[in-house]
Order: structure tokens, then C-alpha cells, then sequence
């Protein structure tokens, strides 16, 4: 489902995509330098993983899209949360810093940061209008497409050591606005999943504290939903940016997650069982 989050990005504006890339990756950096020693060994909201754990992985994902190969490392066998192969891969950039200080983490970080960023910006600045480049799993796709992936998982990272040290913050400007475009720009393909009645609409609206962001949709008959308008939608919901972000991310159940429903109790029952279970 994460990658539904970049349908539609075809033709933007890439050093403006770079750029908000930038501002995410500089929070983060930001938000470590804040972090105690105490601060860095929390446990947050993904199983196995500390609030250390949750920047290696940035630093660990970012270094691979540089094309630097995986540190040789043997993870250990007792790591229950680790499901899959991709999970275990993943792991590998993370196990391996457990035994660094935070503030070495955080350095490796900046450095990362440094030479992705000049990286992206040659690739933008080359022949083609919108270049291929590798994904984190080794596909590929155009950089128009990646990028706000890749903004939108670094932020959601980033909730979950803020939400793990008690510091909120960067769920207003440029960064946020990006996630909540992304949010929205799920809905259609994950509304039309739900099971619902060919012809059912659905508004679902995105509030504080990320920007506000409204969209109504149509159920198609086969498979997915268009935009569609209409001052009597069959379904409404209501949901804060930032818990939408944590439910469609598996960090926060949709029961627990504060959203207004107004509807058919099954119409809201079924979004409830698709729209809003997704895994990271």
C-alpha cells in the first residue's frame, strides 16, 4: 500500500521534491541532536526497535539508495519480530549500529544526507526529464515517483522517535503538507479495496495537525474509486493527519485512533477492515 502513496506524482517538480527530502532529512538530523543518551535506548512504536534503531534504518535505507553495499554482518537468531526476508534484510543496517553511540549515528546521518542529496540533485539536472533510480528493495522506479515515498517514511520514522521522547513537532509546512498529499493520494486506490457497493461514496477528510485536506470518492465497479462530488456522501470520516499516518503504518489501531464516522454501520465497518489496516 505505501507504494499507493506516490500515484499521480508523474511530472513534479523534482528539485521542489529534492528540496522537501531535504527539510525531512535535516528534522531528523535535527530532532537527534536534541536526544539524551537515556533518549537514544527507548523503545518506540515498531516491535524490536529503539528510538537508535529508527535512525539506523534511515541512515541504513539511504546508503543502499546511494548504492553502498550492506555492512557484513550476521544478524542473531533470537529476533522474533523479524517476519520475512525483507524484514531481515532491513535489519541488517540496524543491528549492525546497536553497538555505536547515538551521536555517531546521528553523524553517519548527516554525512548520508550530504551525499544523497548531491546525488539526487545530479541525477535531476541530467538529459532525462524524470530519471530512473532504485528503490530501497532494488526495483526501480522514476525519481518523481520515489521521493515522496521516501519523505513520507523518513516523517513517519521520525513521529515515532518523537512520539517515543515526548517531543512533538513537524506536522505543519512544507514536509507535512507533502505527507498529507500522500494520504489523500492513497484513498482512491485503497476506498475501491474496501468491498463497498459499486456507486458508494466515501469523504474522508484529513485534519489538524497536518494540513487540512478533503477528498470524496465514487466506488467503481470493478476496482478502485474516482473523485467525484456530492454534498451527501454515503460515508464520512474524519481523521488527524498524523494518527491517519500511524494507522496506515501499523503503529496505531483505527479503534483506537479517534476517527468521526458517519454512515451505514458496514460501509464504515469495511473501510474500517481495508482502508485503514496497512502495513509498513
Amino acid at each position: 500500500m505505501i507504494r499507493d502513496l506516490a500515484r499521480d506524482t508523474r511530472d513534479r517538480d523534482l528539485p521542489e521534491l529534492i528540496g522537501i527530502l531535504e527539510q525531512e532529512l535535516d528534522s531528523v538530523a535535527a530532532l537527534a541532536g536534541e536526544l539524551s543518551e537515556q533518549d537514544w535506548d527507548k523503545p518506540t512504536d515498531c516491535p524490536g526497535w529503539s528510538v537508535k534503531d529508527q535512525v539506523s534504518h534511515i541512515v541504513g535505507v539511504e546508503q543502499r539508495l546511494l548504492g553502498d553495499k550492506d555492512p557484513e554482518h550476521e544478524l542473531p537468531a533470537d529476533l522474533p519480530y523479524l517476519r520475512n526476508e525483507i524484514a531481515r534484510q532491513v535489519e541488517v543496517a540496524v543491528d549492525y549500529r546497536r553497538s555505536k553511540p547515538g551521536a555517531d549515528v546521528r553523524a553517519e546521518l548527516v554525512e548520508t544526507t550530504k551525499r544523497r542529496l548531491a546525488q539526487l540533485r545530479e541525477l535531476a539536472g541530467g538529459p532525462d526529464a524524470d530519471p530512473e533510480v532504485k528503490g530501497p528493495l532494488g526495483h526501480t522506479r522514476t525519481m518523481s515517483g520515489l521521493l515522496p515515498v521516501r519523505t513520507f517514511d523518513i516523517w513517519t520514522h521520525e513521529q515515532d522517535i518523537r512520539n517515543a521522547t515526548g517531543r512533538p513537532g513537524n506536522v505543519d509546512g512544507p514536509v507535512a503538507a507533502e505527507v498529507s498529499g500522500s494520504l489523500v493520494r492513497m484513498l482512491p486506490y485503497a476506498v475501491g479495496k474496501s468491498g463497498l457497493p459499486a456507486g458508494t461514496t466515501v469523504e474522508l477528510t484529513v485534519i489538524a495537525p497536518l494540513p487540512l485536506k478533503t477528498v470524496v470518492l465514487r466506488v467503481k465497479a470493478a476496482t478502485g474509486s474516482e473523485p467525484v462530488e456530492t454534498d451527501s456522501p454515503d460515508v464520512r470520516l474524519s481523521i488527524s493527519g498524523e494518527r491517519l499516518a500511524r494507522v496506515v503504518t501499523g503503529r496505531l489501531r483505527p479503534e483506537d485512533a479517534g476517527i468521526t464516522a458517519t454512515g451505514e454501520e458496514a460501509h464504515v465497518k469495511a473501510l474500517f477492515d481495508t482502508l485503514f489496516r496497512v502495513t509498513p
